[in-house]
């Protein structure tokens, strides 16, 4: 038995357990986490993870990948800011929690230090609460946001609730991005192969009885459901109805609640099935949460748009919109990341460098944990820097951090932002288009209208030369984001914008 944090893992029967109670995880994800475990400290080449999980066969290494965002997402870790499995590019991954062969008598102490930025959402609890307590058919709740504003926290923390009543049963599905077309139906087999292992005597034969289209794609056929699987594919129409009648069966004794992550990248036939559930009137008693991120330029994306907006004023759809942490919430977080109101100084310098993401937030402040800047000492928590030392001394790693949430953007929307940051830390419509040299002053500001209102930049009056002290104009959120976006804009691309400057500020100067 091995312990780390407030989980110990049976390495010979492949289960962990978080308290008393199992974390559900896959045979080959136990696997990888038994071969990263027996390292840990060190980074595992994939090719020792390939030797150890598949001895005997050949598969690609990007189900490396896919079995780490389930360990990830099982326990409770984040890429950006891991304490379990650390990724180094390149080389392989790295289990970085301290492992003991004895019970850890911190254990609980560390796991409660972990930091959390789930402090903006109780009444985005409240809406998810309210919608299961209403799921006598099958109801769907969309939550839309940025990569890194809470989205999975959200669902996350939802799910612990529903799995503490006992008539609640839970699949959980996720899309990735692909460079051709996404597997049909992919996120709700993922969904549908979770309740399997957690009911393996209940919906594998519920799927031969009533959908022997969905299981003839499923890895658990038993001699029983075999033969009525045999041949059978789910088409579109009879995918919805066999789904239909197995989610009605398994509502016959209780709720089943089904997140499908990612849905951006998800599939049009996943989408269209969706559509179909919730307009159905059969006590299916389910309830489907659909995350997005609602600026992904994709056709699943235009499609749930589409569909909220079609299911909402029947009140069969709900939509949650999750915004930036304001100022208070990154103080509120700091309160209980060091538990104390020592850091609390530092709230107005992290919310203006990350644009109150969480994810970003998290990061940075582990990111100047991890660079000694914030040091705990016997008295508690205090800072090497103030606020403005601490801004003109990132370490390298922060701007990294920084730099993730513009890399993340359209890249129309990236080369905008990169202009404006020719410009300076403010900077007006008019002024963008012109160094950009494509689009109207009023089509640019309606571009920067919709990326102040997704957290990048903010409204600011900006007087220039030739236009009244009212001429409306933008700001950075940090005069280090114009700094960042205009060192990492390709230098042909700076050439080019100094140019167009140049030439309008002398057209300028001529007329006056």
């Amino acid at each position: 038995m091995k312990y780390f944090l407030s989980y110990r893992f049976d390495e010979r029967q492949g289960v962990v357990w978080r308290g008393s109670r199992p974390v559900n995880i896959t045979r080959k994800a136990a696997g990888v986490l038994r071969c990263l475990v027996e390292r840990a400290g060190t980074t595992v080449s994939q090719d020792t993870i390939l030797s150890c999980v598949w001895p005997d066969a050949h598969v690609q290494p990007d189900n490396i990948k896919v079995l780490v965002r389930e360990l990830r997402r099982a326990l409770e870790d984040h890429s950006q800011a891991p304490v379990l499995i650390r990724n180094d590019p390149g080389r392989g991954y790295a289990f970085i929690a301290p492992v003991s062969d004895v019970p850890l008598t911190s254990a609980a102490d560390r796991d409660g230090a972990r930091p959390s930025v789930f402090v903006n959402h109780r009444d985005d609890m409240q809406k998810l609460t309210d919608a299961l307590a209403g799921a006598s058919q099958c109801r769907l709740v969309v939550v839309e946001g940025e990569r890194g504003i809470g989205k999975t926290a959200l669902c996350d923390a939802f799910l612990q609730y529903a799995r503490s009543i006992s008539s609640v049963h839970v699949g959980y599905g996720q899309c990735f991005k692909h460079a051709g077309r996404p597997e049909p139906y992919s996120p709700i087999h993922d969904a549908l192969d979770h309740l399997a292992r957690q009911l393996p005597s209940t919906v594998p034969a519920l799927l031969g009885r009533h959908a022997p289209g969905w299981l003839a794609q499923r890895p658990y056929h038993t001699a029983e459901t075999m033969a009525s699987a045999e041949g059978a594919t789910p088409d579109a129409w009879r995918a919805i109805r066999e789904l239909s009648e197995v989610l009605e069966a398994l509502g016959s004794d209780a709720t089943t609640v089904m997140v499908l992550e990612d849905l951006h990248w998800g599939d049009m036939e996943t989408i269209e099935v969706l559509r179909h559930l919730v307009r159905r009137h059969a006590p299916l008693r389910t309830m489907i949460i659909a995350t997005v991120t609602p600026f992904e330029s994709t056709v699943a994306t235009a499609a749930l748009q589409s569909l909220t907006s079609e299911l909402s004023p029947a009140g069969r759809c709900v939509a949650i919109r999750l915004a930036p942490l304001t100022q208070e919430h990154v103080r509120t977080y700091l309160s209980e990341r060091f538990q104390s109101d020592s850091m609390n100084r530092f709230a107005r310098t992290l919310h203006r460098l990350t644009g109150g993401n969480p994810l970003a937030l998290v990061s940075a402040t582990e990111a100047l944990v991890d660079a000694d800047y914030f040091v705990l000492e016997a008295a508690g928590w205090r800072s090497r820097h103030s606020p403005r030392t601490l801004e003109s001394s990132l370490p390298e790693r922060i701007w990294d951090i920084l730099f993730w949430r513009f890399d993340h953007l359209d890249p129309e929307d990236r080369v905008l932002l990169e202009t404006a940051a020719a410009i300076g830390a403010e900077f007006a419509p008019a002024d963008v288009a012109s160094a950009a040299g494509f689009g109207s002053a009023a089509g640019i500001a309606r571009r920067l209208e919709v990326l102040h209102t997704r957290g990048f930049i903010a409204r600011k009056g900006v007087a220039r030369r030739g236009a009244g002290a009212d001429d409306p104009g933008y700001r950075f959120l940090h005069p280090l984001h114009a700094e960042m976006l205009g060192n990492r804009a390709p230098a042909f691309q700076q050439l080019r914008v100094a140019e167009r400057r140049g030439r309008a500020s002398a057209k300028v100067d001529r007329v006056g």
